[in-house]
């Protein structure tokens, strides 16, 4: 992000906010949608700032339970990120 001495846009400057203002709140961790016993990873997103976020394997098998149209649009998407990162290791 834009700690990192890249260009930051708006986007990555709103969502920097929200962290901080979520990491200055006292919580260890936020659940979206309520569901508290799945796999998680921690990510540092801000300097010095652990955030416990859904592992993404576990994302994507809540999106295709749930099924819904925009949880399986999500779902691909997800699915699609998973592959980029896996060829981008395989060719490390």
């Amino acid at each position: 992000m834009g700690s990192r001495g890249s260009e930051v846009t708006p986007p990555q400057q709103q969502t920097e906010r929200l962290l901080e203002v979520l990491a200055n709140s006292g919580l260890d961790f936020v659940v979206v949608g309520g569901v508290a016993d799945v796999p998680t990873v921690q990510l540092a997103l801000l300097p010095k700032r652990l955030f416990t976020v859904i592992d993404l394997d576990a994302l994507i098998a809540v999106k295709a339970y749930v099924g819904r149209g925009t949880d399986k649009i999500l779902e691909q998407e997800l699915r699609t990120v998973k592959e980029q990162r896996e060829r981008v290791r395989d060719d490390e």
